[in-house]
């Protein structure tokens, strides 16, 4: 199962980094890179946003955001191109200034970040790795080598768990933040997202599973659904999306799913989530919107439409900042729109 979700996550990503109308889900890494192309031009910062209640552009980059990062001064951000190759960048909330941290990344993708120092994962094929970067820039340092396709990075107190390795031998790994040998903690047969609540591991297969630090078996906690590609927890309840274009909840200890979000007419993708208080906020890649549920389900607010293929979200006090794939002559660019 593992395979085959990889292989579809990674045959569309090329196929939306190398079609203007191809459909997509969430960006994940290709685990083989196609042949080299040329570097694309570094991001365009954008004019000071202004006060519109609508979406404001805050740069545009010929490479497509993979994961967004927000605290108090800035904006982070994974991207890749079609070369496979990618970039972190940074937007500045005080002066609007655009400046990539670092280029000709392998697949560059989960971004994090704790105290002064970003963490992400290399996941290109033969090139995987945990890798550390102060905020303000400066050069990465490899933590870990790892072969994952998962688009989990979890930090926990002073330990970063990833999914390393593929198939029947994934295991749920961790390393100290500052690097150091990898510890095995449980395995995981073809695992793809993570989370982690302090007290279990969460991961997806054909539905939501539930490990426990200590090892043991895995255990269901969700029903099935169509190729599930994002997990998130709170206190109580876990979250998930599939390809089916549904956004679901179900609690931690198991029992009946609920579905948040469902696309009406013909599925699609939710190009990503996050939670924030008692709401989530969510891009869907074939609607094309930006929009807020409750935990509990309920009405959706929609606060920008019209986008193609929205991907990566992350929140702050006031903003929803996402990313939107190019098209045509467009190219890929990072916005916000007020919560």
């Amino acid at each position: 199962m593992r395979t085959r979700i990889g292989g579809l996550l990674a045959s569309c990503l090329l196929g939306c980094l190398g079609s203007a109308d191809a459909s997509s889900g969430p960006a994940v890494v290709p685990p083989d890179a196609p042949a080299a192309a040329p570097a694309p031009a570094a991001p365009v910062a954008a004019p000071p946003p202004t006060s519109s209640t609508g979406p404001q552009l805050l740069a545009e980059d010929a490479r497509q955001a993979t994961a967004i990062y927000v605290d108090a001064d800035a904006v982070y951000w994974t991207s890749i191109g079609n070369d496979a190759l990618g970039a972190v960048v940074r937007w500045s909330k005080q002066d609007f200034a655009t400046k990539t941290l670092a280029d000709a990344l392998p697949a560059p993708f989960a971004l994090t970040s704790a105290g002064e120092t970003l963490y992400w994962l290399n996941t290109k094929s033969g090139s995987g790795a945990v890798v550390s970067m102060p905020r303000g820039g400066g050069a990465p340092t490899t933590l870990a080598a790892v072969d994952s396709v998962s688009d989990g990075l979890v930090l926990s107190k002073a330990s970063l768990f990833f999914v390393d390795g593929r198939n029947a031998e994934a295991t749920i790994s961790s390393i100290p933040v500052t690097g150091g040998p990898k510890q095995a903690i449980a395995s995981v047969t073809s695992a793809f997202s993570l989370a982690y609540d302090g007290t279990d591991f969460f991961f997806l297969i054909d539905a939501v599973m539930k490990i426990s630090p200590a090892g043991g078996a895995a255990t269901r906690v969700s029903d099935p659904c169509f190729y599930p590609t994002t997990v998130r927890v709170d206190g109580s309840q876990v979250y998930w999306a599939c390809q089916d274009g549904t956004l679901r909840a179900a609690s931690k200890m198991g029992g009946t799913s609920r579905k948040l979000f469902s696309r009406d007419v013909g599925g699609g993708n939710i190009g990503g989530f996050v939670l924030d208080g008692s709401n989530i906020y969510f891009t869907s890649t074939s609607d094309g919107t930006v929009a807020r549920v409750s935990k509990q389900g309920g009405p959706v607010t929609v606060l920008a439409s019209g986008e193609f293929a929205p991907g990566p979200i992350a929140v702050d006090e006031a903003f929803v900042y996402y990313g939107v794939r190019g098209r045509g002559t467009a190219k890929s660019s990072v916005k916000r729109v007020a919560k």
